[in-house]
């Protein structure tokens, strides 16, 4: 057996050795298998050289110090494996934490405190919330870093983010993703952060385009997305507009107040087609005590357009959408009323064709049964 040969045997053996009798603890090696280990990096023998690296690798945090000496060394082999143990342990222990944290340990967070605590105050700490934080953290800690040190940076870099996005579609690449998505909602959504005019046009262009990426099925990131859609409120009424979607798709109830702007807005508020998505959006999330923003436009003759039926077509006012959606909210059915091609139920899109007829004598009847009931109800 030669010398390189004994060096590792006795090595490998020590490590073994030390890994059965820490089997419940962190692996440690005694500081004469340690020191083995770090003279095979230099080993003419590339298996053995890999072997120590994949020894130390597995040795943990406890090699780091001794490990770290050697990123000085004047072999530059030696510096590069080295330097890239230092990295694996890093990544393991990150990696180690992480799990512990998915798994209920809060204390093993080393970073992003801040950004955890205003995630809990949204949704509480469940297994959704942590998911989402790690989804975050893992795919876009620059913003969560930016909002807890830096706020004004937050507009850079969703400028960034969407940016890269627009570059990647157009040459075939990978896109955002949803852990990228839901940092920027949820910087964005944090007092704290007062994007500018052009990152609040993006991030509602990103979110109006990618919806459908946001794991908008779990709690907390639908409390986000609703502490997003709250905030909005205040951005550009275009803005504003581009989100109804959104918040639609979402299903959260802070959409009814995006809908309410766009509704009121003096520019908005006089195209039909606007406000008719905005009628929908509040039938799909509101309730009753919103029931006025529909009413009040029943018997609007202004057309906004058709659905091609067989024999013929159905053609919609903004008068039949806002009567469709009283229908809606007051849980009747929208058959009952003569809206033959509507599915029953809140809308689940801002879709408004189907909700029209296919001529005006039953859209009279329509508009009278329903003033018929309002009757029964007082």
């Amino acid at each position: 057996m030669n010398y390189h040969t004994l060096v590792k045997t006795l090595a490998l053996i020590a490590l073994l050795v030390s890994l059965e009798a820490n089997a419940d603890e962190k692996p440690t090696l005694p500081q004469s298998a340690v020191a083995l280990l770090i003279d095979q990096l230099a080993d003419d023998s590339y298996q053995a050289r890999n072997e120590a690296t994949t020894a130390l690798i597995a040795a943990g945090p406890t090699v780091a110090e001794a490990v770290q000496f050697e990123t000085n060394s004047s072999d530059p082999e030696v510096r590069y494996r080295a330097e890239k143990i230092l990295r694996e342990i890093d990544r393991n222990l990150l990696a180690a934490r992480r799990e512990a944290f998915r798994a209920g340990d809060a204390s093993q967070l080393t970073q992003n405190v801040s950004s955890w605590q205003r995630l809990l105050g949204l949704s509480g700490d469940t297994a959704e919330a942590r998911e989402l934080f790690l989804r975050m953290q893992v795919e876009a800690q620059p913003l969560l870093n930016a909002a807890e040190s830096d706020p004004q940076e937050c507009s850079r870099l969703i400028a960034e983010v969407y940016q890269a996005n627009s570059q990647a579609r157009r040459f075939g690449g990978q896109g955002i993703t949803a852990g990228v998505l839901e940092a920027a909602i949820f910087v964005a959504s944090d007092d704290s952060v007062q994007l500018d005019t052009t990152a609040q046009n993006q991030i509602a262009s990103l979110l109006s385009q990618y919806i459908t990426l946001v794991e908008k099925e779990d709690n907390a990131t639908r409390m986000v997305l609703g502490r997003f859609f709250a905030k909005a409120r205040d951005f550009n009424v275009a803005r504003v507009y581009q989100l109804l979607n959104p918040a639609l798709q979402s299903g959260c109830s802070e959409g009814v107040d995006l809908a309410l702007k766009v509704i009121g807005d003096g520019r908005y508020g006089r195209h039909n087609n606007f406000v008719a998505q905005g009628l929908v959006t509040i039938g799909a999330l509101g309730g009753k005590e919103h029931l006025f923003q529909a009413e009040r436009r029943i018997g609007n003759s202004n057309s906004i357009g058709f659905l091609a039926v067989e024999g013929g077509r159905c053609s919609v006012t903004l008068g039949d959408v806002a009567l469709a959606m009283c229908v809606v909210l007051t849980d009747q059915k929208l058959k009952d009323y003569g809206f033959k091609y509507a599915t029953e139920g809140k809308p689940t899109s801002l879709t408004f064709q189907q909700y029209g007829f296919l001529d005006d004598e039953s859209r009279k009847k329509a508009v009278e049964k329903w003033r018929q009931w309002r009757k029964l109800q007082s």
